[in-house]
């Protein structure tokens, strides 16, 4: 069986990548800039079991490349998602960053599908997870981050009609919303949050890395075909509360 974790090579796609070798994938992560010295190694996984190609997922020509070398995954999760730090108001914006965030978080998805799911379909089997963020499904606004936001927003929308399509191809297609997960949990382990507190996470400790590979796992399951088009939220129980970033 084989998996693909889009920019995997590091932030909460690295655990994903990690978690999905130790359960016997031949594992593919893409990453989008130059590597260079002081990168990021390959995740754990064991000899062989990982391997990393440079693509950007939001760059269209790449992608295609990409996916006609190489494009019989059993599952995907698409890890990759441009977010810019600062805050922008929607109508100062410019179209060039607009389109980047847009391509990369929404866009790209679709490109990545339809050279995927012919795969999936042969097989009869497949597993899609995208990545959304708290409140997603509400669709609330969200002051100073609307690129973003509208494609996620998108994305949900994308990701639920494909668990629709799909679903008789024995694919299932969820989507797994990550609370304000920040270094150096996203590449940590649960055991390593336990030993921190968190008051903005009413669990009381931050989020990590583990705690989305394991949902990803269980979503891998082949009995776990019963949950497709689902949002699972993985917060913590931000997700009832306000936006503070």
């Amino acid at each position: 069986m084989k998996a693909l974790v889009t920019g995997g090579i590091s932030g909460l796609g690295r655990a994903v990548a990690s978690v999905l070798a130790e359960e016997g994938y031949e594992v593919v992560v893409t990453y989008r800039r130059e590597r260079g010295e002081g990168d990021p190694s390959l995740p754990a996984g064991g000899p062989g079991r990982i391997r990393a190609v440079r693509c950007d997922a939001g760059d269209r020509a790449q992608v295609e490349a990409f996916l006609d070398r190489e494009c019989d995954f059993d599952v995907w999760v698409h890890a990759a998602g441009p977010f810019r730090v600062s805050k922008i108001a929607a109508g100062d914006m410019d179209a060039e960053e607009w389109n980047g965030l847009v391509e990369g978080n929404l866009l790209g998805v679709q490109w990545h599908a339809r050279r995927i799911i012919p795969h999936m379909r042969q097989r009869r089997w497949g597993r899609i997870i995208t990545f959304g963020y708290p409140q997603v499904e509400g669709a609330v606004p969200w002051e100073g981050r609307a690129a973003y936001a509208s494609a996620k927003a998108g994305l949900l929308t994308l990701t639920r009609t494909l668990a629709a399509e799909e679903a008789r191809h024995g694919i299932t297609v969820n989507m797994i919303c990550p609370g304000d997960i920040r270094p150096p949990y996203k590449e940590g382990t649960i055991a390593e949050a336990r030993r921190a507190s968190d008051p903005s996470t009413p669990i009381g400790r931050p989020g990590t890395g583990e705690d989305v590979a394991r949902v990803v796992r269980f979503l891998c399951h082949p009995d776990s075909d019963m949950v497709t088009g689902s949002v699972i939220y993985v917060t913590g129980g931000v997700q009832y509360f306000p936006f503070v970033y």
